[in-house]
């Protein structure tokens, strides 16, 4: 303030808020093309999938665990900051947009989760190998 008082130049402002929101759309909009993407090639997925079906048990239970763990996790996590987390309201206060963006592209993760598990589940039950594995033991 002394500065604008006294017609002195300003000191240097570091980054400026405009960039940093620059940055900050810019990520926002990377992982949103990213998310979009990697919907549209679930039917390409479920067809190599069919095509290829799983090798064994363990197989199908690693790729069910690491779908739910992708999908289900961080949605969760975030929905649990969402409703204890005290600075939640200061975020949802200063940038809402995020906050939205964020709560969307939770949803749609949790659903593409459910979606690829239902799919696993049903390449394991058409292939037949898990009445298979179940008779052998």
């Amino acid at each position: 303030m002394l500065n604008i008082a006294t017609n002195r130049p300003l000191p240097d402002q570091g980054r400026r808020l405009e960039r940093l929101t620059l940055i900050v759309y810019s990520v926002v909009g990377a992982l949103t093309v990213a998310l979009i993407v990697s919907v549209a090639r679930l039917p390409g997925r479920y067809r190599r999938l069919a095509l290829r079906g799983f090798p064994s048990e363990s197989s199908f239970v690693r790729r069910i665990s690491l779908t739910a763990i992708l999908h289900f996790v961080w949605p969760l996590a975030l929905l649990g900051v969402a409703l204890t987390a005290s600075f939640w309201i200061l975020i949802v206060m200063f940038q809402p947009d995020i906050v939205y963006w964020a709560g969307a592209v939770a949803v749609v993760v949790f659903l593409k989760g459910v979606l690829e598990v239902t799919v696993a589940s049903r390449v394991w039950a058409s292939s037949g190998r898990h009445s298979r594995a179940a008779a052998a033991r």
